[in-house]
């Protein structure tokens, strides 16, 4: 896309102000056009902006009903994307969301998107973690608020748990897309790291066919210019970390809905649904036949079956 440039976006942006409705410029339309966001820009009112968290700047995007006051707003539902991901690639869950009468608030993380921060780098997952709580603090979030996390997103709302259990706004509920607990080929990638660790900062990124959309797959492949060709070496170091947290960590109290495909080739679905269902007590859980690892973008077949169970889940809450 010519003339697409993150950084510039960025620095275009003011302080995130909630309620404060934004007014793209031609820059911003085109990204809005290019990620299918223009349409809920229409139907839907935006605030857009970036929140400071230590030394990253995060981009932000709530969308919200119309209507005085929100009054027309079942509540909230804070999105968490995936690794190697960004707000504009879920348009469909964003839209789905707002269509069942809630609010969504997303942003990208550090390194991804049109955030700032080294491609694809976090030291600790606890800094996801804070950045999360740092974000849901700026907010007066009105309503029942749902955490929804995709993959390392759903790591990091379980990391949000672990150090911040409900937080200041009271998290409701919280629903987990494929969680990252640990990765297919475990053993593998662990061995690879600590060998590698002395040697590299990055690696060459591999993309897998994690979805049966093919439109998907290419678009992330081919034509998303928020793609990056490296994944950071510290990642890896700080995932494998988190795996050693999570699996040895105490129980967790609170609803959780976990849906998780049987054909994914990204994370151990088998083992981290056990894992799961032994760290927290009041736990519902869809398996998704033959379902892949991007659930919030899989083909329309099983994506139906993720959004209806999600549709399920905030009737009973709302």
């Amino acid at each position: 896309m010519q003339g697409f440039n993150a950084a510039a976006l960025r620095h275009s942006l003011k302080t995130f102000r909630q309620g404060d409705f934004f007014e793209p410029d031609a820059a911003w339309l085109s990204y809005f056009t290019l990620y299918n966001l223009a349409p809920l820009r229409a139907r839907y009112q935006l605030s857009l902006g970036i929140v400071t968290c230590g030394t990253f700047e995060l981009v932000v995007q709530h969308y919200t009903q119309k209507g005085s006051s929100r009054g027309r707003s079942k509540g909230n539902i804070v999105l968490v994307h995936g690794y190697m991901d960004h707000v504009g690639l879920y348009s469909k869950l964003i839209g789905y969301l707002l269509e069942q009468g809630w609010d969504v608030l997303c942003y990208d993380l550090p390194g991804h998107g049109l955030s700032s921060g080294d491609s694809y780098a976090i030291d600790h997952f606890s800094q996801y973690a804070e950045q999360l709580e740092h974000i849901l603090h700026y907010q007066v979030l009105d309503g029942p608020c749902v955490l929804i996390g995709q993959s390392t997103g759903g790591s990091i709302v379980m990391a949000h748990q672990y150090l911040f259990g409900d937080g200041e706004n009271k998290v409701n509920y919280r629903i987990l897309l494929a969680p990252l607990i640990r990765p297919a080929q475990y053993e593998l990638i662990r061995f690879k790291y600590f060998i590698l660790r002395f040697f590299l900062k990055r690696v060459r990124r591999i993309h897998s066919t994690n979805s049966h959309d093919t439109d998907f797959i290419r678009f992330v492949r081919f034509q998303d210019p928020l793609q990056d060709k490296w994944v950071a070496v510290n990642w890896i170091g700080a995932m494998l970390e988190w795996v050693e947290l999570i699996e040895s960590g105490p129980c967790k109290d609170g609803p959780i809905t976990v849906i998780q495909g049987t054909d994914d080739k990204t994370v151990d679905g088998q083992h981290n649904v056990q894992v799961l269902r032994q760290l927290y007590s009041e736990i519902d859980v869809l398996l998704v036949d033959g379902g892949r690892h991007h659930l919030a973008n899989e083909g329309l077949v099983w994506r139906e079956q993720v959004f209806s169970k999600i549709q399920n889940v905030l009737k009973q809450i709302s």
